[in-house]
């Protein structure tokens, strides 16, 4: 934990006194030097990283027949999950397992980073805002739940790339390699086909239909307590059984595999506390975009797709029955903090609204930082350690 704490303060001192011009290959080696932590991580028995090494070895052992076998097929970590199979035979033909955890911590760091310099390169904002943003997203991210998890964390930093530089750079090709992007991120983790669909809803023509469908985001999870799943989703159909699983397993029902329990994670003093700091970020995100929205009567794709993104997760928030969903889908907006960041900047920039309201949200976003990182120091770290082990 201490060993990481360093890093992180050296890296981020790296990162304030880079040059301009060379961000783009600091943010390479500020994630080349996370990936090497993860790669030195030691990894607990019972832990999902483990599970994901004993696939590993069994692909090598069987190859992709592996993924044919009955039990294979019919589990919900490989089902509906053809890019996650992909992924994993890949990494398979190195043999040494660390490198999956090693490779997935470096490609959820360094595709959302080139976001951020994406997006600062589009608003022309000042490189020093750049930097800090790029600070601010090491510091949030959760490094021990992405280089153990990695599913999910990897899925939603390639989509956060995807949509970052597909709403704000208006060519054909972008477009397309994103949507490309969108789909294997889906087929990594299927919770991903949910910020699919809230992509989806900005084809909505008029800004007030996106709004007001915010506004509905805000009560979707109360439709859960009346109506399963299954009762709209075809669980013959592969992917769709994917979502259902994880969507109900998020949603409290504990169905028999993963680490997902209602009880765990809702009675917890801990979750509890990181629940209610992530809160606090959404509205310190929703807020702004609002005060935008109504004062210039416009606002980029981009923050529409973040205010359609905060109204899920609030939506899931409010119904005890999704707090989980909020939790898992919180991680994307950590994500995309940076770029609301750049985007807000840019926006009160441009309307001459003054220094102070940068300042003060740069004051609210120090304190997110601050609590999410006791968080993490608090309760999460102290369970990672660096060896030396080869798995």
């Amino acid at each position: 934990m201490i060993l990481f704490f360093i890093m992180l303060c050296i890296l981020s001192i790296c990162i304030l006194y880079s040059k301009s011009v060379s961000l783009y290959s600091t943010v390479f080696w500020t994630s080349f030097v996370l990936s090497i932590l993860a790669f030195f991580q030691d990894v607990n028995p019972d832990s999902d990283l483990m599970v994901s090494f004993e696939h590993l070895d069994n692909i090598r052992k069987y190859g992709w027949a592996y993924f044919d076998n009955t039990d294979i097929a019919t589990s919900f970590y490989f089902r509906g999950r053809d890019g996650l199979k992909v992924y994993f035979y890949l990494i398979s033909f190195l043999q040494c397992n660390n490198f999956f955890s090693a490779i997935s911590v470096f490609l959820f760091y360094y595709m959302p980073m080139l976001g951020i310099l994406e997006c600062a390169r589009y608003y022309k904002v000042a490189p020093e805002y750049t930097k800090w943003c790029l600070i601010i997203l090491i510091w949030m991210v959760d490094f021990f739940d992405g280089s153990n998890g990695v599913r999910n964390m990897l899925s939603f930093g390639i989509f956060a790339y995807a949509v970052t530089t597909e709403l704000l750079v208006n060519e054909k090709k972008i477009k397309i390699r994103s949507f490309v992007l969108y789909v294997i991120a889906a087929l990594i983790h299927s919770s991903a086909w949910v910020l699919v669909f809230l992509r989806l809803m900005l084809y909505l023509k008029k800004e007030s239909l996106i709004f007001v469908s915010g506004i509905i985001l805000l009560f979707w999870s109360y439709g859960l307590d009346f109506l399963s799943l299954s009762d709209f989703i075809n669980s013959e159909n592969a992917i769709a059984a994917s979502m259902e699983h994880h969507m109900s397993a998020y949603a409290g029902d504990n169905i028999g595999e993963g680490n997902y329990s209602a009880d765990v994670f809702n009675n917890s003093a801990s979750y509890m506390l990181m629940r209610t700091f992530r809160l606090f970020h959404v509205l310190a995100i929703l807020f702004p975009i609002l005060f935008i929205w109504i004062r210039n009567r416009s606002i980029d794709n981009i923050m529409k797709y973040i205010y359609l993104l905060s109204c899920f997760c609030l939506g899931a928030y409010l119904s005890s029955f999704a707090t989980n969903i909020f939790t898992r889908y919180s991680f994307e907006i950590i994500f995309l903090t940076p770029v609301f960041f750049v985007a807000y900047t840019s926006r009160i920039i441009l309307l001459n609204l003054g220094q102070y309201k940068l300042n003060r949200l740069a004051v609210v976003f120090l304190i997110i930082v601050l609590l999410f990182n006791y968080y993490l120091f608090r309760y999460h770290y102290h369970y990672m350690h660096f060896g030396f082990n080869i798995y």
